[in-house]
Protein backbone atom coordinates (compact mmCIF):
# COMPACT_ATOMS: atom_id res chain seq x y z
CA UNK A 1 0.00 0.00 0.00
CA UNK A 2 1.47 3.25 -0.93
CA UNK A 3 0.15 5.47 1.98
CA UNK A 4 2.68 8.06 3.23
CA UNK A 5 1.90 9.62 6.44
CA UNK A 6 2.57 13.44 6.33
CA UNK A 7 4.29 14.90 8.78
CA UNK A 8 3.16 18.43 10.45
CA UNK A 9 5.61 21.37 9.63
CA UNK A 10 7.33 22.63 12.78
CA UNK A 11 6.02 25.61 14.43
CA UNK A 12 8.77 28.35 14.17
CA UNK A 13 6.74 30.86 15.47
CA UNK A 14 6.12 28.97 18.78
CA UNK A 15 9.68 29.60 20.62
CA UNK A 16 10.33 31.31 23.20
CA UNK A 17 12.17 34.39 22.11
CA UNK A 18 14.90 36.38 24.43
CA UNK A 19 13.16 38.51 26.13
CA UNK A 20 14.05 42.70 25.06
CA UNK A 21 14.31 45.42 27.68
CA UNK A 22 12.42 48.73 26.04
CA UNK A 23 11.74 51.78 27.05
CA UNK A 24 8.47 52.36 28.61
CA UNK A 25 9.31 56.01 29.08
CA UNK A 26 9.71 58.64 32.11
CA UNK A 27 7.79 58.22 35.39
CA UNK A 28 5.46 60.62 36.39
CA UNK A 29 6.24 61.28 39.97
CA UNK A 30 10.32 60.44 39.99
CA UNK A 31 10.97 61.32 36.30
CA UNK A 32 13.39 58.15 35.79
CA UNK A 33 13.27 56.22 32.82
CA UNK A 34 10.50 52.86 33.26
CA UNK A 35 11.72 49.75 31.12
CA UNK A 36 9.15 46.76 30.67
CA UNK A 37 10.68 44.57 32.73
CA UNK A 38 9.99 47.04 35.87
CA UNK A 39 6.25 47.23 37.67
CA UNK A 40 4.64 50.06 36.43
CA UNK A 41 1.14 51.27 35.34
CA UNK A 42 0.01 53.67 32.80
CA UNK A 43 -2.80 56.12 33.44
CA UNK A 44 -5.70 56.75 31.31
CA UNK A 45 -3.67 59.72 29.80
CA UNK A 46 -0.97 57.52 28.77
CA UNK A 47 1.80 58.83 31.30
CA UNK A 48 3.95 55.17 32.91
CA UNK A 49 4.47 55.37 36.49
CA UNK A 50 6.59 52.75 38.91
CA UNK A 51 3.80 51.05 40.74
CA UNK A 52 5.90 52.57 44.59
CA UNK A 53 5.62 56.21 43.36
CA UNK A 54 2.01 55.65 42.75
CA UNK A 55 1.43 54.06 46.16
CA UNK A 56 3.08 56.56 47.55
CA UNK A 57 1.82 59.31 46.00
CA UNK A 58 -1.73 57.37 46.74
CA UNK A 59 -0.86 57.11 50.41
CA UNK A 60 0.42 61.19 50.93
CA UNK A 61 -3.10 62.34 48.97
CA UNK A 62 -5.24 60.54 52.24
CA UNK A 63 -2.91 61.60 54.59
CA UNK A 64 -3.63 65.68 53.48
CA UNK A 65 -7.29 64.67 52.52
CA UNK A 66 -7.58 63.38 56.39
CA UNK A 67 -5.51 66.80 58.02
CA UNK A 68 -7.63 68.94 55.82
CA UNK A 69 -11.04 67.11 56.62
CA UNK A 70 -9.98 67.51 60.32
CA UNK A 71 -8.86 71.27 59.78
CA UNK A 72 -12.35 71.57 58.60
CA UNK A 73 -14.42 70.07 61.67
CA UNK A 74 -12.20 71.98 64.10
CA UNK A 75 -13.21 75.06 62.56
CA UNK A 76 -16.90 74.56 62.55
CA UNK A 77 -16.37 73.65 66.05
CA UNK A 78 -14.58 76.91 67.31
CA UNK A 79 -17.20 79.15 65.43
CA UNK A 80 -19.86 80.51 68.28
CA UNK A 81 -23.15 79.89 67.47
CA UNK A 82 -26.36 82.45 67.26
CA UNK A 83 -28.01 80.59 69.89
CA UNK A 84 -25.70 80.09 72.37
CA UNK A 85 -26.71 81.88 75.59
Amino acid sequence: MGLKLKRKPKRTWARAKAQRIRTVGPCRYCKAEITNDMSFVIFATKEPAHYECMKKDDGQQKVEKNLWANLQTKMVEKKPSAFSW
